[in-house]
């Protein structure tokens, strides 16, 4: 998922493109959940402290669970569940 055009792509030539652009464009972070959930992705996982992400995930996309890693057993819990 690229955030700076909130689109899946797979061909190298945009990937860097993308890549160099998200170092100074705005992250489309609601329009790149909305293309995840659209293209059925249903789990994410969020990685390091605080659940901001998740939070606004679950505002974004209906239907998509966002897990946490911020924690051994957090980490645990996710990996069964996505298991």
């Amino acid at each position: 998922m690229q955030n700076v055009s909130a689109s899946a792509v797979s061909d190298l030539a945009t990937l860097k493109r993308d890549l160099l652009e998200q170092l100074y464009k705005p992250v489309r972070w609601v329009e790149s959940i909305r293309c995840l959930a659209s293209h059925g992705a249903t789990r994410l996982v969020e990685c390091g402290p605080g659940k901001v992400l998740a939070g606004l995930n679950k505002r974004c996309a209906e239907g998509v669970i966002t897990y946490n890693l911020d924690t051994p057993d957090a980490f645990a819990a996710a990996r069964a569940a996505l298991a």
